[in-house]
């Protein structure tokens, strides 16, 4: 029987996962060139790819992601177009759909109460739930392979890994962090949020970013399936200001509704994924 806390979750795929909570960690440099020394901390993206089992050539999403002044902009290629503007001195997250032409906001701390709530709601529910709700999981390092394993018998991640700087690290935590909030609170029948907010914990510890993440869900949780991202991390380009700019004007022109009205919105706009 599959966990109530996931009753709305098709078998094979998450009816939407969250776009926002993958995004971790990242391979250094697009280029053979580019590493962490030459990458402007101050200015540098990423860019994500996720893929299902079977389908690698062929990423079920892209996303890219502008790090500059204190604010994360995380961009979402394809149909439907979304966009997030994380600005951390101001402790806000902006969303805006490029299709519908909408925008919302939320504060921190509305994503902090979600997030409490959440677990709280999980650990009535018993099973899986109980696990999201504190989730402890066996962690393995293999240097060799230089990868970090994250078990348990409900879920699991495999992260390789490669060293970076303290900085670097706890700007892209911190966004991966408010990222995977936002995603539960986005689709919380499809996030197991608190399990991946370990993962990051686990890799911030060690000044480690992933180039490459799997989560499985395991015997206990089959149904949650398996979801691959890969993470690159690039130098600025001379397109991104421009980027930027767009993003900031839709933010500007686009109607402002609540949080509740964006969410119908943007998940009744999602292709149906059959069951």
């Amino acid at each position: 029987m599959r966990n109530p806390l996931c009753r709305h979750l098709p078998r094979h795929l998450p009816h939407h996962l969250p776009h926002i909570a993958l995004l971790l960690s990242y391979l250094l440099g697009l280029h053979p060139a580019a590493s962490a020394a030459d990458v402007d901390t101050g200015q540098f993206a990423i860019e994500t790819e996720v893929t299902l089992p079977g389908h690698e050539k062929s990423p079920w999403l892209r996303t890219t992601t502008l790090f500059v002044d204190g604010v994360a902009y995380d961009i979402v290629h394809g149909n439907p177009a979304e966009i997030a503007r994380f600005d951390f001195k101001n402790q806000v997250v902006d969303l805006a759909s490029r299709s519908r032409r909408l925008r919302t906001q939320l504060p921190f701390d509305e994503l902090r109460r979600f997030e409490a709530a959440l677990r709280a709601r999980a650990q009535r529910r018993g099973g899986l739930g109980t696990f999201l709700a504190d989730p402890h999981f066996t962690k393995e390092f293999d240097a060799k392979q230089q990868t970090l394993k994250l078990t348990s018998p409900w879920l699991s991640y495999e992260a390789h890994i490669t060293d970076a700087r303290a900085d670097v690290v706890e700007r892209i935590t911190m966004f991966a962090d408010w990222s995977v909030r936002l995603g539960g609170m986005l689709s919380p029948m499809a996030s197991p949020m608190p399990a991946r907010l370990e993962l990051n914990l686990a890799l911030k510890e060690q000044n480690w970013l992933a180039v490459r993440i799997t989560r499985r869900g395991e015997a206990r949780a089959r149904y949650l399936g398996v979801i691959h991202s890969q993470h690159k991390m690039r130098s600025w380009r001379d397109s991104d200001p421009e980027l930027i700019r767009e993003i900031e004007k839709n933010l500007k022109d686009f109607p402002s509704v609540s949080f509740s009205e964006f969410r119908t919105v943007q998940i009744s706009a999602r292709p149906v994924t059959k069951k």
